[in-house]
């Protein structure tokens, strides 16, 4: 029979694997959540510009 660590330090390195490409995820995620955001604001800003706060037929929001 092995020792405790003969099944600890692959179970370990499994885990660890796991942890590392979930933080890996998340920022993959963040930064493109931050990038749609960033595009959204771009196109709305674009879009109130063009219509100058109105609607495109013309009648006031409020």
């Amino acid at each position: 029979m092995g020792s405790i660590l003969d099944i600890a330090v692959p179970v370990g390195l499994c885990i660890l694997a796991i942890i590392a490409a979930a933080i890996v995820y998340s920022i993959v995620v963040a930064v493109k959540s931050r990038r749609a955001s960033k595009r959204e604001e771009a196109a709305w800003r674009e879009y109130r510009s063009e219509t100058d706060g109105r609607l495109r037929d013309g009648s006031a929001r409020r």
